[in-house]
């Protein structure tokens, strides 16, 4: 028996951790994707592929779901305690006693996948009001009405 094979995608989002923008999370409810099913879409998705109109960021369908997003890496500054022992007596024994820490800075690099925004993939919706004030909104407006989808 053949162990399945494990697609490859352009990005591997198994090195991300899956966050939503305040908009993706307001289209997910209007909409009422549930969070299991974005989650699901984004640990099995059918294709990953970079997006044509804006540079940077990548679609991930499955489930019926495009999300769209951008792969991003943010750095935390975090403080550690360094490990301190001073070194006691007992009974003529020396052993190494904790003490109170100080503090060191590290640097710590999180990978997010943030979605900007989710939709029901293949499936054309009509453009909402606010889409019509950006030059995208527009061309996706002109693109529904001729029945295209999206390019």
């Amino acid at each position: 028996m053949k162990s399945p094979v494990k697609k490859r995608f352009p990005l591997d989002l198994t090195q991300y951790t899956l966050r939503m923008s305040r908009h993706a999370q307001k289209m997910a409810t209007e909409k009422n994707f549930s969070m299991d099913t974005i989650q699901n879409t984004y640990n099995n998705p059918v294709r990953v592929y970079p997006s044509g109109s804006h540079p940077g960021q990548f679609r991930i369908t499955g489930n019926g779901l495009c999300l769209v997003g951008l792969p991003e890496t943010v750095e935390q500054e975090i403080e550690t305690p360094k490990e301190e022992f001073k070194m006691v007596e007992v009974d003529g024994v020396s052993i190494p006693f904790p003490v109170p820490a100080s503090f060191k800075n590290d640097v710590v690099k999180k990978r997010f996948f943030t979605v900007i925004t989710i939709y029901q993939d293949m499936k054309l919706t009509p453009p909402r009001e606010d889409q019509l004030d950006t030059p995208e909104g527009r061309r996706y407006a002109d693109r529904y009405f001729k029945g295209l989808g999206r390019g």
